[in-house]
C-alpha cells in the first residue's frame, strides 16, 4: 500500500470549496460547511422517525391532566 493509497482511503475531498478533508470530519476546518447533509444536527433523531401514537396520546392526556385543575381552580376562586 502506497501513502498515495492511505491518503485516499482516510480522507476524501470538501463538496463545498474542495479541499482534502478526513473522511469521519463532521465540518470542513477550511470553509466551515458541513460535510453531511444534515450539517449540525448529524446526531439529532431524523425528521421521518415517528412517535408512536400512544406517546402523542399520553402527551395530550398529561396536558389536559395539568390544565384541567387550573382552569377549575380558577373558574371556583372568580365564582364567589
Amino acid at each position: 500500500m502506497s501513502d498515495e493509497d492511505a491518503f485516499d482511503s482516510d480522507h476524501m475531498q470538501c463538496r463545498h470549496c474542495g479541499k482534502w478533508i478526513y473522511v469521519d470530519s463532521p465540518q470542513c476546518p477550511s470553509c466551515k460547511n458541513y460535510t453531511s447533509d444534515l450539517g449540525e444536527f448529524d446526531s439529532a433523531p431524523r425528521s421521518d422517525q415517528r412517535l408512536p401514537l400512544i406517546w402523542v396520546i399520553a402527551g395530550w392526556l398529561a396536558l389536559i391532566g395539568m390544565v384541567v385543575p387550573i382552569v377549575l381552580a380558577v373558574y371556583y376562586h372568580f365564582r364567589r
